[in-house]
């Protein structure tokens, strides 16, 4: 295994160790304060759309970087089998 392969595998997974919990945190947190339920009859949404835009684009941004890394794995990974 290489040096970049190896970097790439330990950006890897220290994404997924910081970023998983912390989305499963706020996950249960948007349900436990209603901000994933639908809005009520009245039209009112209960808590502000920023925080849940915000939280989205943040997941874009971690998902994308994993995605990343994780074609940088198996790139090196075929350049290794040739």
């Amino acid at each position: 295994m290489s040096l970049r392969e190896r970097s790439a595998w330990i950006c890897l997974i220290s994404i997924f160790i910081v970023f998983v919990p912390y989305f499963i945190y706020v996950l249960h947190v948007f349900e436990r304060n209603g901000a994933i339920s639908p809005p009520s009859p009245e039209g009112r949404i209960r808590v502000p759309t920023f925080s849940v835009t915000s939280q989205y684009v943040l997941f874009c941004f971690v998902d994308a970087e994993a995605v990343r890394y994780l074609t940088q794995v198996i790139c090196y990974r075929r350049e290794a089998r040739v």
